[in-house]
């Protein structure tokens, strides 16, 4: 595997331990809410001591208020209404809509080879979602597309500036004060208490899949196209699945046939 999707899939094994940390958090009788802000708020701070005056460049406003915190915004409400399962499936939606713009916007083409892979990553990340999916919310739907787009703009945008000259740090942490920005209101909006579960959780979330998370993520992308790095990015749920066996869960065939397609896909997709 190339080592543009080495990191991106990195990235994607970190996103696939959020909901474990954010399990901790929450039975430590915190709010789904201000779990996305202190997360948000920890990478900011560490963002803000690496780049200082750097984050002030107009792209990378764009990319935190545009897409990066959007994207923790309507996830959060999508899961909130509609569950995991659901919010998961439309968020991995956006590899399609990746390799579609990517196409259109940065000229990069579409070949059977990765409509091959871009099918086999989606079923798979369907599959792994088989067993947590539960009954619709149009609220929750419309909040899980509006994720699926942010989480899209993320990848394009961060392919056309790694490509004009930014730096993985300079696109991967930039926008991490921004997004912080936008969800700082839910600070007051939802409950939580500073024990220690929930500290622990918040910082590992900041650190762990924000921080480090977008930061790798950055620098595939910069090594990689758009569109394999959106197909690779459904390592995520296959990652959660794997992590769900070493923890004893039974995850059905389902689960494990999906992560087969999943890896599949990413190792086809180039």
């Amino acid at each position: 595997m190339a080592d543009g999707r080495v990191y991106v899939a990195a990235a994607a094994f970190l996103w696939g331990t959020i909901g474990i940390a954010t399990k901790i958090a929450l039975s430590a009788g915190a709010g789904p809410a201000s779990i996305s802000a202190f997360r948000a708020a920890v990478s900011a701070i560490l963002a803000l001591i690496i780049l200082r005056r750097r984050v002030f460049d107009r792209n990378l406003i764009l990319l935190g208020l545009l897409f990066t915190g959007p994207l923790f915004l309507t996830y959060m409400f999508s899961v909130m209404l509609s569950g995991m399962g659901i919010a998961a499936v439309l968020l991995y939606t956006a590899p399609a809509i990746v390799v579609l713009f990517a196409y259109v916007f940065l000229g990069e083409r579409i070949t059977g080879r990765k409509v091959i892979a871009l099918l086999l990553a989606g079923v798979g990340a369907f599959m792994t979602q088989l067993p947590n999916i539960g009954n619709p919310n149009l609220g929750g739907i419309l909040f899980g597309l509006g994720s699926s787009l942010a989480y899209s703009g993320i990848i394009l945008m961060a392919r056309k500036l790694m490509t004009s000259g930014y730096s993985a740090l300079e696109v991967g942490l930039g926008p991490q004060p921004w997004s912080a920005l936008e969800l700082a209101p839910f600070l007051f909006l939802d409950r939580y208490e500073l024990n220690p579960p929930f500290l622990a959780s918040v910082l590992y979330l900041g650190i762990f899949t924000s921080f480090l998370a977008y930061y790798l993520h950055a620098k595939g992308v910069g090594e990689v196209e758009a569109g394999t790095a959106g197909i690779v990015s459904n390592v995520e749920p296959a990652s959660a699945v794997a992590l769900g066996l070493l923890m004893g869960e039974n995850l059905g065939v389902e689960g494990l046939v999906g992560s087969a397609l999943v890896i599949m896909g990413a190792i086809l997709a180039g």
